[in-house]
């Protein structure tokens, strides 16, 4: 244990990004004194995300390790998706057009389905990236399978906001793999080819594709904007503040701003704001400088993250608010950017 602490220790003097985060977390926390809300537990929170990066950190700073999490999370993404999609549907007799998809073993009704999405997404990413670079013919096929199945199941949750997210993650592949992506975006394409076949086949149920607003998302922005002024432009209404609405306000109870970077800025304002820009640019700053980052795989799951936490999710340097997927789509790809590589 001492070992392992003396290393956090060590990554933390030896990285510039890391004090970034700290500064974030230090603001989180000053926040609390204009907070009508918060605690203890706040402390508990900011210790716990300490401790996540660290020990990111540290297993970012071993390549071999930092490698092995890619396959990993494609046959994790695989298995989800292909079961989510087998239980959601089949087992439970949904039509693809009737309802979005969603994890079903999560939450009793299931994750919903922007979140579902979201990570649907980053599995996708992981996939078209490790595809890219595949040492073998059968890694190749489960990574291909994997890009295909997620792709899927990204369309069959019918949120844009996730698809936005493939997209980001899909470009930056693209932008250092080039002609290696192309069975991987063929795979991809495939996918949707086959989700629009079955979809369009079923008639009158597509037009719940092509009709869908806005989900309330405009209301819900515009609302915790209006209700910010003066110095809370500044400094927000302060970390443990209750970012919800009640049910009387816009006619349904809204558990959270379904936003990440709008939740930074009404709970710490501008400067907690641009404390988190600077810390996620950071990252992607140190993956970019790469010339052909070999675990670009990495930078471009930042990228996914980044932009889906754009239209859902809370506070990203938080083990404690609503969902709680922000260190999975975030935190530990902004970590494993730093560490990123050249090719050879």
């Amino acid at each position: 244990m001492i070992p392992h602490a003396r290393d956090g220790l060590r990554w933390w003097r030896a990285t510039k990004w890391a004090w970034a985060v700290g500064a974030l977390l230090a603001w989180q926390l000053a926040s609390l004194l204009w907070s009508d809300g918060g605690g203890w537990w706040m402390l508990l929170d900011a210790a716990g995300v300490l401790a996540v990066v660290t020990a990111l950190g540290l297993v970012a700073g071993r390549p071999d390790w930092r490698r092995a999490l890619i396959p990993v999370m494609v046959w994790v993404a695989l298995f989800s998706a292909l079961l989510a999609l087998v239980v959601f549907y089949l087992l439970h007799g949904r039509s693809l057009g009737g309802e979005r998809l969603r994890l079903p073993w999560i939450h009793g009704d299931g994750l919903n389905a922007v979140l579902t999405g979201l990570l649907c997404a980053a599995g996708a990413v992981a996939a078209l990236g490790e595809g890219a670079r595949g040492r073998d013919r059968f890694d190749r096929v489960v990574c291909l399978a994997a890009a295909g199945c997620c792709v899927f199941a990204v369309l069959a949750t019918r949120s844009r906001g996730a698809l936005l997210a493939l997209l980001a993650g899909a470009i930056v592949l693209a932008w250092f793999e080039r002609r290696r992506l192309v069975a991987g975006l063929l795979a991809a394409g495939c996918a949707a080819g086959v989700y629009f076949v079955i979809l369009f086949s079923g008639g009158g149920e597509a037009a719940a594709l092509l009709e869908r607003g806005a989900a309330g998302r405009m209301d819900i922005y515009l609302w915790f904007l209006g209700r910010m002024g003066g110095m809370e432009w500044i400094a927000g209404a302060g970390a443990g503040t209750a970012a919800v609405i009640a049910e009387d306000q816009l006619g349904w109870f809204v558990e959270h701003p379904h936003s990440a970077y709008l939740t930074q800025l009404y709970l710490t304002g501008g400067i907690g704001l641009a404390l988190l820009l600077v810390v996620l640019g950071g990252a992607a700053w140190r993956g970019l400088r790469e010339a052909a980052p070999a675990d670009a795989v990495w930078l471009a799951l930042l990228a996914t993250g980044a932009m889906g936490v754009l239209f859902d999710t809370s506070l990203i340097f938080s083990l404690l608010t609503t969902p709680r997927l922000e260190p999975v789509l975030v935190l530990l790809p902004a970590v494993m950017a730093l560490h990123a590589q050249p090719s050879k």
